[in-house]
């Protein structure tokens, strides 16, 4: 089993969380001391806690979590935002594939609905991999399997696996569930 861990750390609320660098700091404890550093991903909006993961755990995987729409927008590609620990998309030509990149980062996970055809090939051109969030209708489905992301995160894993199918993707054997 592998665990994607989602920081929740806002920027904007820094009275909500423990500064990035104590949460940090407990949840690679927490992940060491259960012995599940080969087992997880951290992923994040607020890219000051993926920076620190990437210094202090270089092993585990880090995800780029972004959103340019609606009031939860943490990018803009014009300039740095209180998400982005820095790093700003105008100077990486107004590119997020790019500006995950110089982050260091391997693994970009943008809102569905931000993502297109031609940013899913600029993020593999550049060797990252593209994995989606959160994909619930079939047509938005298969609309984004056709862009070719890596992944996609789903309220509907029952649907996606249906659509996956349809779409000749290989699919390991299901395990039924009951509720």
């Amino acid at each position: 089993m592998r665990l994607n861990i989602e920081t929740k750390i806002d920027p904007n609320h820094p009275d909500e969380a423990p500064d990035p660098q104590a949460f940090v700091a407990k949840l690679l404890g927490v992940i060491e001391a259960e012995g599940f550093s080969d087992r997880v991903m951290v992923q994040s909006f607020d890219w000051r806690a993926l920076q620190l993961v990437q210094r202090q755990a270089p092993n585990i995987p880090t995800v780029y979590l972004t959103l340019q729409r609606g009031s939860g927008q943490t990018m803009a590609l014009d300039k740095a935002t209180n998400w982005t620990a820095g790093f700003n998309p105008a100077d990486h030509g107004g590119s997020l594939p790019r500006t995950v990149k110089a982050a260091g980062g391997a693994i970009w996970s943008p809102y569905f609905g931000d993502v297109t055809a031609a940013l899913v090939s600029e993020a593999h051109a550049l060797g990252l991999r593209v994995v989606v969030w959160t994909v619930n209708k079939r047509d938005d489905m298969t609309r984004i399997i056709e862009f070719g992301v890596d992944g996609i995160i789903s309220d509907r894993p029952d649907l996606l696996r249906q659509v996956a199918g349809e779409k000749g993707i290989a699919l390991p054997a299901g395990t039924p569930v009951a509720p």
